[in-house]
């Protein structure tokens, strides 16, 4: 099947080509992610892009299409030579990752249209846009006035906050510097680890040398360079821009149907999963071996740590 892009790149060329109504408005939801939606400016960039580039976009999407052909072609073969059982997994192992991919699209919908009820919701509390992802959502269900008496407390939350859940689905709200609170809570996480290897579990086989880049915000790539090894806890649709420059992927959680190893296999690239600690481990500027045909990175040279 299509990838999760692929069906996005294809969505976007058919919004541009009916030429009926606002195309940022019917885009909107493709450049949502997990966190923010692309502002109109932003989305009308991306849709002025895909429009200079509207030849070889188009190509690209159709060599994407053949490509799947091929794949169905000689997946319908090699089914074929499975004994009953085997068969079972390989189609319920189809079926899962197709609908991770599927489900995708409604949540994109319902966020961009959180987005849309938050954008108004501050415009009638006075309260600068730049600041709704601070906002939980049971605060959003106390109304307008109640976002107008916590104003202060909302712009306060930008240098620095964290959110400690309780039972009934409310927080609590401290306000701190982040970057210290996650070192504090990777205190009490931390994992003794004193070999220069970390293993994991394998998503897509090959081996490769490069140097460790670790990023937690797909929006901050802190300077990542071609065949860098992106190190992050996990993978979202916004980190595949990262991924296709990437030497190699390795990540602390997932399991073989991951984004990770999805798109990785898609790409080509060696990639490590569920490695638990990958994110304490390894630093930046870590000269590695990712030997995804073992499921094991190795540290070859220690970096200074310093971003690029």
């Amino acid at each position: 099947f299509l990838s999760f892009e692929a069906r996005q790149l294809g969505k976007l060329l058919a919004i541009l080509a009916s030429g009926e109504g606002d195309p940022v408005r019917k885009a909107e939801f493709i450049y949502t992610d997990y966190s923010r939606m692309k502002n109109n400016g932003e989305i009308a960039k991306e849709l002025d892009a895909i429009r200079e580039h509207l030849v070889e976009k188009t190509a690209e999407f159709e060599k994407s299409k053949a490509a799947v052909q091929d794949k169905m072609a000689a997946y319908a073969v090699w089914i074929t030579t499975l004994d009953p059982e085997m068969r079972k997994v390989a189609e319920y192992m189809q079926l899962v990752m197709h609908f991770r991919d599927l489900r995708k699209d409604p949540i994109a919908q319902v966020l961009a249209i959180d987005s849309e009820v938050a954008t108004e919701m501050f415009r009638r509390a006075d309260i600068d846009p730049q600041y709704i992802s601070f906002v939980l959502l049971y605060e959003y269900m106390k109304g307008v006035e109640y976002l107008k008496s916590i104003k202060a407390d909302i712009v306060t939350r930008a240098s620095g906050c964290i959110y400690i859940a309780n039972p009934d689905l409310t927080y609590d709200i401290e306000h701190c510097d982040f970057e210290m609170a996650v070192a504090e809570f990777e205190g009490w996480v931390k994992h003794e680890h004193d070999s220069d290897e970390l293993k994991g579990q394998i998503a897509c086989r090959g081996t490769v040398r490069g140097t460790v880049r670790v990023v937690s915000d797909p929006h901050d790539d802190k300077g990542f360079q071609d065949g860098d090894i992106l190190v992050t806890s996990m993978t979202r649709p916004e980190f595949v821009p990262i991924m296709k420059r990437a030497g190699a992927v390795v990540t602390n959680e997932g399991g073989i149907t991951c984004h990770a190893a999805i798109v990785s296999r898609e790409l080509k690239i060696p990639c490590i999963i569920g490695t638990k600690i990958a994110t304490q481990v390894l630093h930046d500027g870590d000269l590695v071996e990712v030997d995804a045909d073992n499921g094991v990175v190795r540290i070859l040279e220690k970096g200074s740590g310093v971003e690029k």
